[in-house]
């Protein structure tokens, strides 16, 4: 049974298909939208929606006093934001803290649903069957599902499968709907040959810049010292990242991390710094870990391993073999 929803409802699951109608129904074109005195302030929450995004401040904020335009405007935000995140080029590092800023807001929006909402709306993410208490999902479809996700008891061995089956409970299935949602979310759009209204083109000039800022104020703090003038690859930047929020991060990327630094030359002691900010440190395990790398004399993977790996890649990265290779491009 599939159920109608009122624009209060769609404005928190812009991917829906109800949702996507909604907005073909109200007939506005992206010239529309500029032009428009009301629903051109979609623009300005698109913006504000990367931004906050960017920034880990992602809220949910239709225009209240408006009420169900109020909802309207923020709904159609969401595939402007998809425009903005193109033209303005934001870098596969910020799209990815957009994206999960947003699957976070999902994640808390579906879990306060009913328990036939939430499997409504499960249902238009990802395939899987009920039975009863149980959910689950075709293997094939569970490795795809799950490729990216750095979370050990979903690794498939760790599951129970019968059949071909493979068994989730419902908080595992809203966390793998989640990711697939993420990777949906950062993906740009191609907007070549796309004559977009002028106050667009401005708009995103001003993020890009504005983009920039916030990517300075959100870089590693934690200081490393190349004896060469290498600059740091982004991929080996955002793992650095990673462990100063004290987000968790998997053996590959510690293993990458430590091979990469340790080709650089870095000495043991001061990689050991850089793993004391992780939640958590263990310093003799640490200290094991790099004195074993070191005398093995690992070399950093290839970028086409660290894919494999389902660790990120930025686009021009993919030009060099492997982050110890990796030069920015002169402008």
């Amino acid at each position: 049974m599939m159920f109608v929803h009122d624009v209060r409802f769609l404005s928190r699951y812009p991917f829906l298909k109800e949702s996507k109608e909604y907005i073909e129904g109200k007939n506005l074109s992206i010239d529309a939208i500029a032009e428009s005195p009301v629903y051109g302030s979609a623009i300005k929450i698109a913006i504000e929606r990367i931004i906050n995004g960017i920034k880990r401040k992602t809220k949910y904020s239709p225009i209240l006093n408006l009420e169900d335009t109020g909802y309207e405007i923020y709904l159609i935000s969401f595939p402007l934001s998809k425009i903005f995140l193109s033209q303005a080029e934001v870098s596969e590092n910020l799209r990815q803290l957009y994206a999960k800023s947003e699957g976070m807001l999902f994640e808390t929006f579906i879990k306060k649903e009913n328990e036939n909402v939430r499997t409504e709306i499960l249902r238009e993410i990802l395939n899987f069957s009920r039975s009863q208490n149980r959910y689950v999902i075709y293997f094939a479809d569970y490795l795809f599902y799950t490729k990216n996700l750095k979370d050990g008891k979903l690794d498939l061995i760790n599951r129970r499968m019968n059949n071909g089956l493979v068994e989730v409970n419902e908080n595992e299935l809203i966390t793998i709907a989640r990711d697939i949602l993420e990777r949906k979310y950062a993906m740009t759009l191609n907007l070549s040959g796309v004559n977009l209204p002028e106050i667009i083109v401005e708009k995103a000039k001003l993020l890009k810049n504005e983009i920039k800022k916030i990517e300075g104020e959100i870089s590693p703090k934690i200081s490393v010292r190349f004896k060469t003038n290498q600059e740091m690859p982004p991929s080996i930047a955002r793992i650095i990242q990673k462990i100063e929020n004290k987000e968790n991060t998997n053996h590959n990327e510690r293993f990458v991390l430590a091979s990469f630094l340790l080709n650089k030359e870095i000495p043991v002691e001061e990689i050991k710094k850089i793993f004391a900010h992780s939640s958590n440190y263990d310093e003799k395990k640490t200290s094991y870990y790099l004195d074993y790398l070191s005398k093995r004399k690992y070399t950093c993977p290839s970028y086409t391993t660290m894919k494999s790996l389902g660790i990120m890649i930025s686009e021009e990265e993919e030009k060099f073999k492997n982050p110890l290779a990796y030069r920015k491009k002169e402008k």
